[in-house]
């Protein structure tokens, strides 16, 4: 009887603190987004900023691909990937006002 009792508390005690826990999970979202500029390339950039080094461009209406949750982005740069304008698929970061989410 005893140990029936302390098998319930402790089922029960690891169910309670696994939905506290599972609270605190967050799941991170993955967008896909068009690069939308004036008909020109788009700099992807190896920081943050325009003082960063320009690693490759990604064409006008190129999809890329952007992890709402990835510790990269900062203000108004998203980390980003996609295929540049010389057909290989590169990561950087890119000023997110020429990227749009199209539903």
């Amino acid at each position: 009887m005893f140990i029936k009792k302390i098998r319930t508390a402790l089922i029960a005690s690891i169910l309670g603190l696994s939905l506290i826990l599972g609270q605190g999970i967050a799941c991170a979202q993955t967008w896909v987004l068009t690069v939308n500029t004036d008909g020109s390339n788009l700099n992807v950039r190896s920081g943050p900023g325009t003082n960063y080094s320009i690693i490759g461009k990604f064409a006008n209406g190129t999809d890329v691909t952007w992890e709402d949750d990835d510790g990269k982005s900062s203000g108004d740069w998203a980390y980003v990937t996609g295929v540049s304008t010389n057909g290989k698929t590169i990561s950087g970061y890119c000023y997110q006002w020429y990227l749009i989410h199209e539903n």
